[in-house]
């Protein structure tokens, strides 16, 4: 199951629809999160991540952004929109912490806020916690 954000200009192009049409493009936008390569969707030239669906007359153009490239994309933001960052980035660790892959332990040790979760995970994998401090632990100034 993906997470669907509306940005804000998208929210007010919305609102100009007709019921009619705002329903079934809402409709639409909302099956994303079950499917975000529906039947028909089109990957936009020159972009890495941005893809595109019909509705009707209308199109719905989305990104799709794995959990790392958000956080990454949302390390520049503000400063609200950190507790939702969190919520997603713990979410991913509640749903993989059984069998998580290198990529993801990684991900959790640098992105995780929660003290409780940074914890369950450094004594659950102490080698990996031990190895990311030995590569973090430099000291950026020292030349």
């Amino acid at each position: 199951m993906y997470r669907v954000f509306l940005e804000r200009a998208a929210e007010k192009q919305l609102k100009q629809l007709s019921a009619k049409v705002h329903k079934r493009v809402i409709a639409a936008i909302q099956s994303l999160a079950k499917n975000p390569r529906p039947v028909g969707c089109r990957k936009l030239t020159g972009t890495d991540n941005d893809w595109r669906i019909r509705v009707g007359d209308y199109r719905v153009v989305y990104e799709l952004m794995s959990l790392p490239d958000l956080v990454k994309a949302k390390k520049t933001q503000r400063d609200k929109d950190w507790p939702m960052i969190r919520r997603l980035v713990e979410a991913d660790y509640f749903k993989h912490r059984e069998r998580p892959k290198q990529h993801q332990l990684r991900f959790w040790f640098l992105e995780l806020r929660t003290p409780e979760l940074l914890i369950e995970l450094a004594a659950a994998r102490p080698a990996i916690c031990r190895k990311l401090i030995k590569t973090t632990d430099k000291d950026p100034f020292d030349v």
